[in-house]
């Protein structure tokens, strides 16, 4: 099981490799993440930095080429009307870099997507 140390490296080198500007975006996002919902871990998974809550997978974020993206599309019913303009694909937020990076919106999907994350892991620890 990999310790919180490898975990740390493996984020670093994620961030290190992205090309810009999907580096500084991404940073842009994680720095709104942790601000909105201080307490979330870090870690890489299925390739790209995921946000942790009391050990469960809140979200995702992912930088390429042409764009960043949130992974996946929050629940609440108003965040989902509010995301519309960039859902791409089943369960996708795509930001190119070519347009407005919406941080507050990423940041109330942060809020959300904690509380999520923390609800299912008190029920699975009440199971």
């Amino acid at each position: 099981m990999p310790t919180a140390a490898d975990a740390a490296a493996e984020v670093t080198a994620y961030l290190a490799s992205l090309p810009e500007p999907a580096h500084a975006r991404v940073e842009q996002i994680r720095s709104a993440v942790h601000e909105a919902a201080p307490g979330l871990g870090e870690k890489i998974s299925y390739g790209v930095l995921t946000f942790t809550a009391d050990g469960r997978t809140a979200m995702h974020t992912g930088g390429y080429a042409g764009h960043v993206s949130v992974y996946p599309v929050p629940g609440d019913p108003a965040l989902v009307e509010r995301c519309a303009p960039w859902v791409a694909g089943k369960g996708t937020l795509k930001f190119p870099h070519a347009g407005e990076l919406p941080l507050d919106l990423v940041a109330d999907c942060a809020v959300w997507f904690a509380g999520d994350a923390r609800s299912r892991a008190a029920r699975r620890s009440k199971g």
